[in-house]
């Protein structure tokens, strides 16, 4: 799920979500809870500054905080996984400020799973002798 400009944002060194996000949370657990059959996995990522083990404690927590405010807008917490990535994900590649704003983010990933049975349907094919 692509948010664009309209993505969830962080602070730098922060996992709390800003008041301003709290209303498109709530309008994609809208979204989400309603659907059946799938997974959420919220993935999260920092800038590409701190330490490698920093930045994933970072991203993961920013991933929980996330979950959390999709869990308390009603979206089954069975559905959602998270992951921290840090800074190996970079989506702009620049040390500008506005480069490492954008990179402090979170994104929402919708897998429709459907079941596939292991057994193969069979045929009896007759033959004439």
């Amino acid at each position: 799920m692509t948010l664009g400009e309209k993505s969830l944002r962080f602070d730098s060194g922060k996992s709390t979500i800003a008041p301003q996000y709290r209303a498109i949370l709530n309008r994609v657990a809208g979204v989400l809870t309603p659907l059946k059959g799938h997974s959420i996995y919220v993935y999260g990522y920092t800038d590409d500054s701190g330490t490698k083990e920093h930045n994933l404690d970072l991203s993961a927590s920013r991933a929980r905080a996330v979950r959390a405010a999709l869990v308390k807008a009603g979206v089954d917490p069975s559905l959602i996984s998270t992951k921290g990535f840090g800074k190996p994900k970079l989506l702009v590649h620049d040390s500008n400020a506005k480069a490492r704003a954008a990179n402090r983010r979170v994104e929402i990933g919708i897998v429709y799973a459907t079941l596939v049975s292991s057994k193969q349907p069979t045929s009896k094919v007759e033959t004439k002798r």
